[in-house]
């Protein structure tokens, strides 16, 4: 059995959200269709707003974790928001981010057994962070320790106005497309996403 089937499957066996499905104006003036329910599930959990399509109708969920997938064989979207928590006097390094997403990802996204996993491509992350609004984008590209799957991702990485804890909340989207050479349109449809945040 390969990881690639376990990575899918896992998504499969998790609670399938038909959703209420709407439609709402996208960047270009082209109409997307939302899944309603999921944005619901999104506003309740983490106490934001985020414009998710309709074509993301997988979930599984853990603590302070969740994880969205269109659940596509070909060009696997996903969307992953969470927390963790974050010392506010500690600058957002790329090093500091692959740390944080890392431990999360470890635990929530797993291969064929326990000893692969989702990580980070180190070099390959680049954070530009927002002083001002205390928010910031990263890029960069994930593998699967162990194995052969990997692609890019992008993250919004919003320090929680409301947390005393200091916690920063993390939206992620990331692709498992091989055999899509250019992935600039799968990535923009992301960042589309990643910009629909309102909190």
């Amino acid at each position: 059995m390969s990881s690639k089937w376990l990575f899918s499957a896992s998504l499969v066996i998790a609670i399938g959200l038909a959703g209420c499905s709407g439609k709402t104006q996208g960047k270009h003036g082209r109409n997307l269709k939302r899944n309603y329910e999921i944005e619901r599930k999104v506003e309740q959990t983490f106490g934001v707003k985020l414009n998710v399509p309709a074509e993301i109708h997988s979930s599984k969920e853990g603590k302070y974790f969740l994880w969205l997938s269109n659940n596509a064989a070909e060009q696997m979207k996903n969307l992953v928001v969470y927390e963790v928590n974050y010392n506010e006097g500690m600058p957002l390094t790329p090093e500091r981010f692959c740390y944080l997403r890392d431990s999360v990802m470890r635990q929530h996204i797993k291969g064929e057994t326990d000893v692969m996993y989702m990580m980070t491509v180190k070099e390959s992350v680049r954070v530009e962070w927002n002083q001002k609004r205390n928010e910031g984008m990263v890029s960069g590209l994930w593998a699967m320790k162990g194995d052969a799957m990997g692609g890019p991702f992008r993250a919004k990485v919003i320090v929680k106005p409301d947390s005393m804890a200091h916690r920063l909340l993390i939206v992620e989207g990331f692709l498992y497309a091989p055999a899509i050479r250019n992935k600039k349109n799968l990535l923009n449809q992301i960042e589309n996403v990643l910009s629909s945040i309102k909190y």
